[in-house]
């Protein structure tokens, strides 16, 4: 989990500590704000104001709201495209911190579009490059927020290569690019790729530093002990998680500090420090409750207790934490689904509305060309062209109705292959528990079988909702990181596996993959089982093609093969019944033969599965 930090865009709010009588004079405030006569005066009083609720009220965000509403209103009736733009920025701020993704990213991109106006125009300040660099950045971390990567990078290199062309060096562009160095790192770790985000989070702390803002260097400074706990540097990150520690404490910051806490028992626990890390993580349960994001928080350090339960081996404990931190990931879910839904089923009321006003209104026009028809027939054609134009425009807004309602239809789909993956993680989490309860070997293995096979489900379903596709898997990258997981499960590396892959296929269905995933999975746990522990340099092929009528797949080790007699034989091993009814359930031909080595070949009929 990382920090997000708000920060103000055209006025300089103080995060001061919640004073005594501030709900007292939040009344009085508004009376005498609404009593300023001069526009401008007035409507980046209201702006402030409700920024104020929202700093000084600590997640007073609805409370704020009303006042950054209304400042968007009256900019809007001034006409001035400047006050609008630095009031668009204000009200995207608060509605980030509401985690109303899409409504920041509209006042973010509005506000950038007008400030790039304003550029375009004669003896424009220069200062308006600022402003364009930094809603920019905003827009980037919100598209980090809503996980869409790719548009997150785009925003992010737009930015730097922006801050060149302008060469904007002045001490709070400064303080900008050093967001840029810190968005990268969270994007980076978001993406597993770790190093790079240890290297961008010094930067910012580095540029932070130098440029004396001590608040930025020290969320910098929480990102990269986060990162140096994900690389396995524990005690480096426990000494910087101390360090935040302090100095928010010292500043009264509890948002940054819950963050700290909730983060720094994972780290503790690699350095086998239990007892310290259980208290931390109850800290950091309590202290969630005065956070808006209570829900993730506590959910993330439920699932830090459980292992740490574990790691003491109290699994009752252990198991009770699990299950709070899964009770919490689907609250966390469904509400975020039932916002989405309300915002759907309220769209869908105003089009509705907006639908049967422009059919009466439609109704009367046609009535009107009506009685016109009946004055003569010089008006015939006019008539009929107006009823074309209105056929056509009725057509129009029937297929735009359609294709929202696609994107609802695929909205739930995304819920139902979220849900399930969640499902198989927790009957996951539980193998993993039962699995550590027992001393019996072949038990322990029938359970960590068990748990990898639901991996190879897991898979299918996470791709399925992070995807636009919600029905078809890319073969390629699917088992492409089966492979790697399988190796790591076996304590296998690069280093100690000379493993060739070969593939080229298009998309399958969902209902193809998962029957072709568990049946890899099989044959790859049996070679990793067998297959090289009499072997000197363990080789293992995974070849997969495909065309218009079948797919391919080849997996060969240069282990001593099987007992093909035995392998004939009717009865046998679960995995060898679960490769066969898996085989006969895709209506493939399956061909196992010793090769210098078992090789496996599996010949899956296509049909009208094949997805380009």
């Amino acid at each position: 989990m990382l920090i997000r930090v708000c920060q103000t865009s055209l006025w300089l709010v103080t995060l001061l500590i919640c004073l005594p009588g501030w709900s007292q004079t939040t009344s009085q405030d508004s009376l005498r704000i609404s009593t300023i006569n001069d526009d401008s005066t007035r409507i980046r009083q209201l702006a402030k104001f409700g920024v104020n609720i929202m700093y000084k009220g600590r997640g007073h965000y609805e409370e704020a709201l009303p006042y950054l509403v209304r400042a968007e209103d009256e900019a809007r009736q001034t006409g001035s495209a400047l006050l609008m733009a630095h009031v668009l920025q204000e009200r995207g701020e608060l509605e980030r911190s509401m985690a109303h993704l899409p409504e920041a990213l509209r006042c973010f991109s509005q506000a950038r579009q007008g400030f790039e106006k304003l550029l375009a125009g004669k003896n424009a300040p220069a200062d308006l490059h600022y402003y364009v660099l930094f809603s920019t950045i905003k827009i980037a971390q919100i598209q980090l927020d809503n996980n869409d990567f790719g548009a997150a990078r785009r925003s992010l290199e737009w930015a730097r290569q922006y801050q060149k062309q302008h060469n904007l060096t002045d001490a709070d562009s400064k303080r900008l690019v050093g967001d840029i160095y810190n968005s990268y790192s969270i994007l980076e770790g978001k993406l597993k790729n770790q190093p790079k985000s240890l290297a961008y989070a010094d930067s910012s702390a580095m540029i932070a530093l130098a440029e004396g803002d001590t608040s930025s260097y020290y969320v910098a400074l929480l990102n990269t002990a986060i990162t140096r706990k994900n690389l396995g540097q524990y005690a480096a990150a426990v000494s910087q998680y101390e360090a935040c520690v302090r100095y928010f404490a010292r500043v009264n910051d509890t948002y940054a500090l819950a963050m700290v806490y909730a983060n720094m028992p994972r780290a503790l626990l690699g350095m086998k420090r239990y007892d310290e890390a259980i208290a931390i993580a109850q800290k950091a349960i309590a202290m969630a409750n005065q956070t808006p994001e209570r829900l993730a928080i506590q959910s993330d350090v439920q699932e830090a207790l459980s292992q740490l339960y574990e790691a003491q081996g109290n699994h009752r404990l252990a198991l009770l934490a699990f299950r709070q931190s899964k009770a919490q990931q689907d609250s966390l879910f469904n509400q975020d689904k039932e916002r989405q839904i309300q915002e759907l089923a309220s769209t869908y009321e105003a089009e509705k509305r907006e639908a049967q006003i422009q059919e009466l209104n439609e109704e009367r026009g046609q009535r009107r060309w009506q009685m016109a028809l009946l004055g003569g027939g010089v008006l015939l054609l006019a008539v009929l062209l107006g009823l074309s134009v209105n056929q056509s425009k009725r057509l129009r807004l029937g297929g735009e109705r359609m294709s929202k309602q696609a994107d609802q239809l695929q909205l739930l789909m995304r819920e139902l292959h979220h849900r399930a993956k969640n499902n198989l993680a927790i009957v996951s989490g539980l193998l993993e528990l039962q699995a550590n309860r027992t001393d019996d070997g072949r038990t322990k293995l029938a359970f960590r079988e068990g748990q990898q096979r639901i991996h190879a489900m897991s898979l299918i379903h996470q791709r399925l909702y992070q995807t636009d596709a919600l029905t078809t898997i890319d073969l390629r990258d699917y088992i492409s990181n089966l492979v790697q997981s399988l190796m790591s499960t076996y304590g296998f590396t690069p280093a100690t596996l000379d493993l060739h892959m070969s593939l080229v296929a298009d998309a399958v269905d969902a209902d193809i993959a998962i029957p072709m995933g568990l049946l890899i999975n099989e044959v790859l746990t049996n070679a990793f089982k067998h297959a090289f522990h009499e072997v000197d340099n363990p080789r293992l092929n995974v070849i997969l093609h495909s065309n218009h009528d079948a797919i391919l797949l080849e997996i060969s080790d240069n282990g001593p093969g099987l007992d093909l007699v035995d392998w004939q034989q009717p009865t046998g091993s679960f995995g060898k019944q679960l490769i066969r009814n898996l085989s006969d359930q895709l209506d493939a031909k399956l061909t196992v033969e010793n090769r210098q080595g078992t090789y496996v070949r599996l010949q899956v009929p296509m049909g009208v599965h094949a997805v380009a």
